[in-house]
């Protein structure tokens, strides 16, 4: 059952903190740098086999790292740059041979990194923790993305009305190198989130339905 609401979404920040933030902020030198780090570990490891290129995967990961982290502080995280770096990183890995590398991966990385960003700064930020003031938080940001995996996809097919083949995704996020896809799913179900929820920045919903694994 979804539930969509203050009390959930205040419990879901704090919970997301306490498991995956708090013990890393500890003499991290920015939360920008724990962002890019952690949601890497999370989003990445275990969805890529790197095929005897791990050395090229190391240097991708610090160069790819470093600009998340630049992307991070620049706090403007509208779609047209997340696309962009999309993109750039996907293409970075392919061209050092990496070539199970896909958008769906890329995707997953930069929006874990954001979501991490926002816990953490909404974690510290002296305002209540309610779905207008996060949304009024996010819409700074200009953030209308969330992470499509595949605990969102199943949420999203059980919940919301997605028309055609985008019900249900169809190709496993990690291995769908299909960067139109991503956009037509984030375009379709955004509406139905505001509909159905009143909640406009979708990564409300995202954290409102996460579990803690």
């Amino acid at each position: 059952m979804v539930i969509i609401n203050d009390a959930m979404l205040k419990k879901n920040i704090e919970g997301f903190y306490e498991k995956y933030c708090k013990s890393y902020c500890k003499g991290a030198k920015d939360i920008e740098y724990v962002a890019a780090h952690n949601s890497y570990q999370t989003a990445v490891k275990h969805a890529i086999e790197f095929n005897g290129k791990k050395k090229e995967a190391a240097d991708c990961r610090k160069n790819y790292e470093g600009k998340i982290i630049d992307f991070l502080k620049d706090k403007d995280f509208s779609t047209e740059k997340i696309v962009k770096l999309m993109v750039d990183i996907r293409n970075g890995y392919r061209n050092k041979g990496i070539n199970d590398w896909t958008y769906g991966n890329s995707q997953k990385w930069i929006n874990m990194a954001i979501k991490y960003y926002l816990v953490m700064t909404l974690k510290n930020s002296t305002s209540s923790l309610t779905i207008s003031n996060v949304g009024c938080e996010i819409a700074k940001y200009k953030y209308d993305l969330f992470p499509v995996d595949r605990n969102m996809i199943s949420i999203i097919k059980g919940d919301l009305k997605i028309k055609g083949d985008l019900k249900t995704f169809s190709d496993a996020w990690s291995k769908c190198d299909d960067l139109k896809k991503f956009n037509d799913y984030w375009d379709n179900v955004r509406p139905e989130i505001k509909t159905k929820y009143s909640v406009d920045k979708p990564i409300i919903y995202e954290i409102c339905t996460w579990t803690a694994k």
